[in-house]
């Protein structure tokens, strides 16, 4: 069947970035590149699902690897899995061609971000405000290669998704389920220890996922569902407001600079320094910098770095979102870095180190994989949940559909992708960007 998949079927199948930018994968597929890199780093804490692929999904996962070399001409498949896993990178050089090999990753946060990644496999640095692309690398999730390989050898379209239910909960698991899913069905099963209107819910990991709530549903971008109590030490540092990060920093900002110094992209040779908008923060208008485009949103600033619990990711969030309407463009800020900072390394911080400053290593509990048969009675699809132009709803109220049959269809010019039913059932409900199937 490998022989028979190509870059249109890929595109049908509605195969996106599982890492949580749903970057449509048949476009980075089109790229010509030497080195093929599949982000197994997964370097939010407590999160558990690409570790779950690569112990029970090698097979599938390799033969997406090698259909995806071959598609982009890359010589060489570098899969990072952090090296503290032992065990798994044994089982998984087991059965390994000998053009894919494992490249063993430091237990560093943020790791899995690309520009680290790319930098700790290769050497190489890839430009500001760049893409792995512009140094002859193309890197795709262990999720997507693995979704790539159930298309290859089971003709099957993405309508389930692996997902770690963890954090303040009796049962935490890793489980694959059904696309559209609701959270609370999954809550249920985890069973949170708090009362959910105390709870606060993430879609993500806790450094960088997004609060959702509990009538949310499960994305083809979502490797984790995680409960905190509302007053958990990383939740009420998440949960703050602009006005309140403003009035913060214009009594309590310092300028010691530890925001700078300890951000990643900046320990990597960029021009990125979140002390001086933190400085015209406190000491002048809110005038959007354009050196905010070159941040990553890892949280390193807020959640680690800043002795006064100011946020600078907050900051730059809001000058990106700013700039964008107003259709500012990163013009300055597209160098090639000549050297990332010498001392990079002494600002390294271990997830374990990570844990521990945001109280959360109660809840690093390393839940195994469940085959939980979640078969829920309802699920919501959500047609746009890829970068690009949403997807076209094919279906009408009162159909009946099979699993994996197609509910929206993309247009290539609007660089989407196709959705597909994930259970079997009758559509009970159109929206303007979703589709509701229920059993």
């Amino acid at each position: 069947m490998t022989e028979k998949i190509g870059l249109k079927k890929i595109r049908e199948s509605g195969l996106i970035g599982a890492g949580g930018a749903g970057f449509p994968t048949y476009i980075k597929l089109t790229s010509k590149v030497q080195t093929l890199i599949i982000n197994g780093a997964e370097c939010e804490p407590l999160l558990e699902t690409d570790k779950t692929i690569l112990d029970i999904g090698i097979e599938d996962l390799i033969a997406g690897v090698k259909k995806a070399m071959e598609l982009t001409g890359a010589s060489e498949g570098l899969i990072g899995i952090k090296q503290k896993y032992k065990d798994l990178i044994k089982k998984v050089a087991t059965g390994l061609p000998k053009e894919i090999k494992i490249s063993p990753l430091k237990n560093m946060y943020p790791i899995g971000d690309e520009h680290i990644l790319v930098r700790e496999v290769t050497g190489k640095i890839i430009p500001e405000g760049g893409l792995p692309l512009d140094v002859g690398i193309v890197v795709q999730n262990v999720e997507t290669m693995y979704r790539l390989g159930r298309l290859l050898n089971k003709g099957e379209p993405v309508v389930s998704r692996f997902v770690t239910v963890s954090g303040d909960v009796a049962f935490p698991f890793v489980a694959e389920v059904p696309v559209g899913t609701p959270v609370s069905l999954l809550l249920d099963i985890a069973e949170p220890r708090i009362p959910l209107e105390l709870a606060k819910i993430m879609d993500g990991g806790p450094m960088m996922g997004k609060f959702i709530s509990k009538d949310s549903y499960v994305k083809k971008t979502t490797s984790g569902i995680l409960v905190f109590s509302d007053r958990e030490k990383v939740i009420r540092q998440r949960s703050r407001d602009l006005n309140a990060i403003i009035r913060i920093s214009r009594s309590a900002c310092i300028q010691c600079r530890r925001c700078t110094d300890f951000c990643p992209r900046y320990l990597n040779g960029h021009r990125i320094e979140p002390h001086k908008w933190m400085r015209n923060l406190a000491f002048g208008e809110l005038i959007p910098s354009e050196m905010s485009y070159l941040c990553s949103e890892c949280g390193v600033c807020e959640l680690i770095a800043c002795p006064m619990d100011i946020s600078p990711r907050l900051v730059a969030e809001y000058f990106k979102k700013d700039m964008t309407e107003k259709g500012t463009k990163n013009e300055n800020y597209h160098e090639v870095p000549q050297e990332i900072c010498g001392f990079h390394e002494l600002r390294e911080i271990s997830t374990d180190r990570l844990m521990e400053h945001l109280d959360i290593s109660k809840f690093n509990v390393h839940p195994a994989f469940e085959k939980l048969d979640i078969n829920p009675r309802r699920v919501r699809i959500f047609v746009d949940q890829h970068i690009g132009s949403p997807s076209k709803i094919s279906v009408l109220k009162g159909d009946k559909v099979k699993k994996n049959d197609n509910i929206a269809i993309s247009e290539i010019s609007g660089m989407g992708v196709n959705y597909h039913a994930s259970i079997e059932g009758t559509v009970s409900a159109v929206g303007d960007n979703y589709i509701e199937i229920t059993r």
